[in-house]
């Protein structure tokens, strides 16, 4: 534990003299005294004799001064010597004590942060192998920092990770850390300075970065749906820490069907259902529409996943599908999650969220377009299967208009169930307006022909095509 600081670093001309004792420090076995000019300078005590208790608070009080920096680019620390002087007393010395790094470890990670160039200069100076090594001891503090460190240098900058993926000193200990955060009895929090919210977050962004490498995270899935399920889902939901996992979920292909027997327990699932349901009801149709893109994703991919005969999938279509009960209104119009989740599906402005809303329902109908029109109504279904190809039939049509559980006849169109439909009270047409009507549905039958999506026959053009039968009266018949 830290003593309470002596001292408060405040200008540029105090981070130089503080960064010339640290320099002279280097390689000496422990810190160097502090000057008497710069100790005034420092507004030292005299009592702070401990040259190592003094090299710690000067790294500290350089921590906390980068959180004030008016000006990172000009700055004496965020520089290439500032870096350099602060990466050797983290990373560059074992005679260093072990609080001594750590201290200095979080003042570089502000160091890059606040100054973007500095990433580069960090990866040209060879620090991501270091940060690498100390991530395999496991202790929470080195993991925080070292996370923090990876995830920085590893965005717009040089650094290429593969070696360190294929030699099985990247993936592994994020793993172990994700495992071992499981494995606790305390929920996560909303702090983002949380080791294991670093872990995450270096999973999920290497996880996209380097796809080719990312089913290395795959054996953190299982750690990432406990941790999940232990967290209670905030309102609105997509928030740390929820946010964070479920992007895990979202990022790692646990979902690669070359993987065989992927288990899910019910409890995870049904907590992530849990999520997608309280994204709808606070997102859907608003400004933050966008945060159910992640959810929807996770929850797709469990879908891919699992076994077509799994308990899994069962779960997924007793609370996705429509019901018997949910019938009894037209689909996507009702205030239960199936209703709510097609409505949105159909409806959302954005083809990124409409495309894994669909797909999912899709996967759940067994990929089979007669199925899926029957589950949530072709009126529903036309736009997603015109999109991916698939070809309709009027077989397909026919046979989705009664309930594959009860069959029941349901409006193949709407998917609500017949005997629940009201009837409408319309006026009698005129003749003008059949005769408009009938113009429309033959341009509309033709239309829909020349996709050759759908493949039906335009009953006018069936009926105009059938011989005619002239009727002849009997009182004809008689004078013939």
């Amino acid at each position: 534990m830290l003593t309470p600081l002596l001292f408060a670093i405040e200008t540029p001309d105090q981070v130089r003299e503080s960064l010339n004792r640290l320099e002279a420090g280097l390689g000496k076995g422990q810190a160097v005294p502090i000057p008497a000019q710069l100790r005034r300078n420092l507004s030292l005590t005299e009592n702070s004799a401990d040259p190592v208790l003094e090299c710690d608070e000067i790294l500290t009080s350089l921590h906390i001064y980068t959180r004030t920096i008016r000006n990172p680019f000009s700055d004496p620390l965020t520089t290439k010597r500032g870096l350099s002087i602060v990466g050797r007393y983290a990373f560059g010395s074992p005679d260093v004590p072990l609080n001594t790094q750590r201290i200095a470890a979080r003042c570089l990670n502000n160091i890059i942060v606040l100054a973007q160039p500095m990433r580069q200069v960090f990866v040209d100076e060879g620090y991501p192998q270091k940060v690498i090594a100390r991530l395999k001891n496991g202790d929470p503090e080195d993991e925080l920092a070292c996370g923090n460190l990876l995830l920085f240098s590893s965005v717009q900058t040089t650094l290429d990770l593969n070696p360190f993926f294929e030699s099985g000193d990247l993936a592994e200990p994020i793993n172990d850390n994700l495992l071992r955060h499981s494995k606790s009895d305390v929920p996560l929090s909303n702090d983002p300075a949380q080791p294991a919210v670093a872990s995450l977050k270096l999973m999920s962004t290497l996880a996209v970065s380097y796809e080719a490498q990312a089913h290395r995270f795959i054996p953190s899935f299982q750690p990432v749906f406990d941790l999940l399920d232990k967290v209670r889902i905030p309102s609105p939901p997509m928030q740390l820490p929820v946010s964070l996992l479920v992007g895990c979920l979202a990022s790692v292909p646990f979902h690669d069907k070359s993987r065989k027997g992927v288990t899910f327990l019910k409890s995870n699932v049904d907590k992530l259902i849990d999520v997608v349901d309280a994204s709808l009801k606070s997102y859907a149709g608003k400004a933050g529409e966008m945060n159910l893109l992640t959810p929807m994703v996770a929850l797709l991919r469990v879908s891919q996943a699992a076994d077509l005969e799994s308990e899994t999938i069962k779960q997924l279509k007793e609370r996705l599908l429509p019901s018997e009960e949910d019938r009894k209104e037209v689909l996507g119009k009702g205030k239960t999650l199936p209703h709510r989740l097609l409505h949105f599906g159909v409806n959302s402005t954005s083809p990124e969220l409409r495309d894994p809303t669909l797909s999912l329902l899709f996967e759940l109908s067994n990929k089979d377009s007669r199925e899926f029109i029957r589950n949530v109504g072709f009126g529903n279904a036309v736009g997603y299967l015109t999109t991916k190809g698939i070809n309709v039939s009027q077989e397909d049509m026919a046979a989705s208009g009664a309930d594959a559980n009860n069959s029941r006849p349901i409006n193949p169109i709407t998917g609500q169930r017949m005997d629940m439909e009201q009837d409408v009270d319309l006026p009698e047409m005129t003749e003008e307006e059949k005769e408009r009507e009938a113009e429309r549905l033959f341009v509309l039958f033709e239309r829909l022909r020349a996709t050759g999506v759908v493949n039906v026959e335009n009953p006018a053009a069936r009926a105009a095509s059938m011989p005619s039968v002239e009727e002849v009266n009997s009182s004809d018949d008689e004078k013939k």
